[in-house]
């Protein structure tokens, strides 16, 4: 993405852009400590009011580990308005997070009354 991009990631919201390098640590840590990977792939992108970091990689071994690292980050995005899934599907694992673009969670329709 272009540094001089609002939609970029030099767009975003200080708060945002912290959460998103955390994601992006936790779950390169993860390709490197929990993985057996030949190939990692790495996409972010805008769509309307989120910004969305994906990261994921072949070689993943066995299920994933007990460890908190992806559970207090997910804790982390949900607070700031955000989610942060994964998925092992066969040997991919794969961590997406996603955010809203301008540092304020989404507004939903009210179910209620």
């Amino acid at each position: 993405a272009d540094p001089a991009d609002p939609a970029g990631p030099a767009g975003l919201p200080e708060t945002a852009r912290h959460l998103l390098g955390l994601v992006m640590r936790e779950a390169t840590t993860n390709v490197l400590r929990h993985s057996r990977a030949r190939h990692a792939e790495v996409g972010y992108r805008v769509t309307g009011d989120l910004a969305q970091l994906r990261v994921g990689n072949d070689g993943a071994c066995g299920p994933p580990g007990s460890g908190t690292g992806l559970t207090v980050l997910a804790e982390r995005l949900a607070a700031a308005g955000g989610e942060l899934t994964w998925e092992h599907v066969g040997d991919r694992f794969t961590v997406t997070a996603t955010l809203p673009v301008d540092g304020h969670a989404p507004r939903t329709r009210d179910s209620g009354a």
